[in-house]
């Protein structure tokens, strides 16, 4: 008896967490579905930078601390931050990911607003060999970002819908 009282909650549990999403893939937004300002910007950025791979911004909607990839080129819109984003989009540092077996260099740094306000974090991935100047993609990624700021009013700007 017990052990037919113990398949019971085992199989109880594995049917609550499955309820839950737990051990399910989340689904996130697609960029072609994403119709903010952000996502507009993010759009020109990846148009008019063929040596990019991907780019996003890790902001949080006025009146709330949930940061969360609200443009990008990936299909990860909606994504919450994981913690190396949080410490770009909240304390304002810079992440850099160097990745040459993927072909790959990963940027992530503060986001600002055209006052200069810090609101987030803009990540960038440049295409990357072995050997590339790495001080030149990181320069790059600075000026990139405050040709971005220039655009973005205030950051409840990001969130209006696209024009």
């Amino acid at each position: 008896m017990k052990l037919r009282s113990l398949s019971l909650v085992v199989t109880l549990l594995a049917l609550s967490l499955g309820s839950i999403g737990f051990g399910q893939e989340a689904k996130y937004g697609i960029p072609s579905d994403n119709k903010i300002y952000a996502q507009t910007l993010v759009n020109k950025v990846m148009a008019t930078n063929r040596d990019l791979v991907a780019a996003g911004m890790h902001v949080a909607k006025p009146g709330t601390d949930a940061y969360k990839i609200i443009a990008t080129s990936l299909n990860v819109v909606g994504k919450p931050c994981d913690p190396s984003d949080l410490e770009v989009a909240v304390k304002g540092k810079t992440v850099i990911n160097p990745m040459p077996a993927a072909g790959k260099f990963g940027i992530l740094l503060p986001l600002r607003d055209r006052s200069g306000k810090h609101i987030g974090g803009c990540a960038v991935q440049f295409k990357y060999r072995d050997g590339d100047n790495q001080v030149k993609l990181i320069v790059k990624a600075y000026a990139l970002r405050d040709r971005l700021a220039k655009q973005i009013p205030d950051v409840a700007e990001l969130f209006a819908p696209a024009k």
